[in-house]
């Protein structure tokens, strides 16, 4: 569905001068950073465009923290598998 290791947006609704859009190396990266405390509005945008809504954000939060008993999205991290093995 998504490319977590792509760059990504995050930003904030309403903009706030002390809340600036952030580059996020990767869309995990993004998520993790994404912080909703203080009245705070953040909102996600994909490298390909897409936009991940605030209820988004804190689901795939939630999903992650429950999925690793309190270690925040560790899920979205990639599995040993898909790393390529190391030539030694």
């Amino acid at each position: 569905m998504y490319d977590w290791n792509a760059p990504a947006t995050l930003a904030y609704w309403p903009g706030q001068a002390d809340l600036p859009e952030k580059a996020c190396a990767t869309l995990t990266d993004a998520i993790r950073e994404a912080d909703a405390s203080d009245g705070r509005t953040p909102w996600i945008i994909t490298l390909t465009g897409e936009i991940l809504r605030p209820q988004e954000i804190a689901a795939l939060q939630l999903e992650g923290a429950r999925a690793t008993k309190g270690r925040r999205l560790g899920f979205l991290q990639p599995s040993r598998r898909s790393r390529p093995a190391s030539a030694t």
